[in-house]
Order: C-alpha cells, then sequence, then structure tokens
C-alpha cells in the first residue's frame, strides 16, 4: 500500500510518501520564492506532477488539516485565510492527480497516533513541530541524513517533511 502524506503550507510543503510504513519520498516542495498564491499553486502542481510520474500508484491521501482557530500571537485572519485557501487547491490538484480523495489528519491527533508526546512550547522551550522533528529523528527516522545549511544545522524545511510523514503514519495506523 502506497501512501502520500501532505504538511501544506504557503513556505513549504512537506511531502512524503510511504510503502507499507516505510519512507519511499521525503521531499519538501520550497514555495518562499514565489509570490503570490498561483505562482505557488503552479509550483505545487509541477512538484506533484513530477511525484505522479515517478510513483503512479498511490492508493491513500492524506493531508494535515488545515488551522481552525486563532492563537494569540500566532497566525492572523488574513494569514489562515490563505492557508486553507492553498490547502483546499492543493488537496484538489491530489484528487486530480492520483484520483482519490484526500483524508485530512489533525497535526495533534496525528502526532499522537505515532506516539510523540508534545509539551506547551512554554514547558518544552521550543515549538511542537521541533519537538516532533527531534522525537522522529531519535526514532523511526534515525537513518534518514537531512541536507545541512553552511553552519553545518539541519536545512530549514527538514521539519516539514517530517510533519508529512508523521501524517502519513497516521493515516496509515487509522485505516
Amino acid at each position: 500500500m502506497i501512501s502520500l502524506g501532505l504538511d501544506v503550507s504557503t513556505t513549504v510543503t512537506g511531502v512524503a510518501l510511504l510503502d507499507g510504513d516505510k519512507p519511499a519520498v521525503l521531499e519538501p516542495i520550497i514555495l518562499d520564492k514565489c509570490k503570490g498564491l498561483w505562482p505557488k499553486v503552479d509550483a505545487a502542481r509541477a512538484h506533484l506532477t513530477d511525484l505522479k510520474c515517478r510513483h503512479p500508484q498511490v492508493d491513500h491521501i492524506f493531508i494535515e488539516e488545515p488551522l481552525k482557530n486563532f492563537s494569540s500571537g500566532l497566525s492572523s485572519a488574513d494569514t489562515i485565510i490563505s492557508l486553507v485557501r492553498f490547502n483546499g487547491i492543493v488537496s484538489f490538484i491530489c484528487r486530480d492527480l492520483w484520483r482519490l480523495d484526500p483524508t485530512y489528519i489533525n497535526a495533534s491527533h496525528a502526532r499522537k497516533l505515532v506516539g510523540v508526546k508534545v509539551q506547551r512550547t512554554a514547558v518544552a522551550g521550543k515549538p511542537a513541530k521541533q519537538q516532533t522533528f527531534e522525537h522522529m529523528m531519535n526514532g523511526e527516522l534515525s537513518h534518514v541524513v537531512w541536507p545541512t545549511k553552511k553552519s553545518g544545522k539541519t536545512v530549514d524545511w527538514a521539519p516539514d517533511v517530517v510533519d508529512a510523514y508523521v501524517v502519513a503514519r497516521a493515516g496509515v495506523i487509522e485505516l
């Protein structure tokens, strides 16, 4: 069974393709240089079309559910609207390419399903995305070698790809 997981964002969309429960593809769709919604849509469609050419068989599509509410000091209404709009368009692209209806999975629920225990940022000193990345890199994804920046630190998009992996794994667990 082949499962596609996506962590959709307008800056970096994480992509994880699983063969069973093992990662076959872990890659980003980097969108931060695209100015405006439609260039981002074009870049996402091109990347997903290329993925479809490389991996025509996908049995399930799991997409991280977009934000539904405001949190103090975080996303503005305009940001949430943009994210939801882009998530919907990417969902449609996936449905169009693979002829499958995506299943949406809440990020917190996905983390719990795969065994990631996230503390509040104030307690842990780092956001949930970073906690998830570290947990997975110390566990199931310890074999993955990420590219590094000149500073030697892991590339900024790696946690987005790990989130896509977590969403895909959670989707497989729920099947």
